[in-house]
């Protein structure tokens, strides 16, 4: 994924029909960035399998994810997964909570970790738009994918740092440069 202009053209929105504000701070918190994690997944952002469900790997994991201590994760545990439904160590939000479109819709495939460090050697590890030698580094689409650019052409590839990626997003060079 190139960052930057990948969530431009997917809307996602979440409706968490409960009052979180009747929950302890940590417990509201956890149930908002368990639904976020949900539907990244559902438009094929963290795994492959878009069905909007995360794997329940330990209370380390799900701590880990949360910003929490594994300590602070077990004790609100059982009153953060009432909101969700869990099922063989999968946690998926209600049906209604995502509205997002189709991910097998939109996806495309991952940029081969090979192409990413064939186009880093090409450009020596260095930014192409502000010329900077420190990462991180993305794999840009000069021509942005969303408006026509080839998604493997290394023509249209260009290494970029993070901060110039991002600002740039789904514009053309000389769009965003003006």
């Amino acid at each position: 994924m190139t960052g930057g202009s990948d969530w431009d053209a997917v809307s996602v929105s979440i409706h968490i029909d409960y009052d979180l504000r009747i929950e302890q701070p940590l417990v509201a918190l956890a149930v908002f960035r368990i639904a976020f994690a949900c539907a990244h997944n559902y438009v094929g952002y963290y795994a492959a399998v878009n069905d909007g469900s995360i794997h329940v790997h330990s209370d380390q994991g799900m701590a880990r994810m949360i910003g929490v201590s594994t300590g602070q994760w077990r004790k609100i545990k059982s009153d953060v997964l009432k909101y969700f439904v869990v099922h063989n160590d999968k946690i998926r939000c209600p049906e209604k909570w995502i509205n997002a479109p189709n991910a097998k819709a939109r996806a495309r495939p991952a940029m081969p970790p090979a192409l990413r460090v064939k186009v880093g050697e090409r450009d020596a590890w260095t930014c192409g738009y502000c010329g900077s030698k420190e990462g991180p580094f993305d794999v840009d689409h000069v021509v942005p994918i969303a408006l026509g650019g080839a998604f493997d052409d290394q023509e249209n590839l260009l290494l970029a740092c993070a901060p110039c990626n991002r600002s740039k997003g789904a514009k053309m060079v000389a769009e965003w440069i003006s």
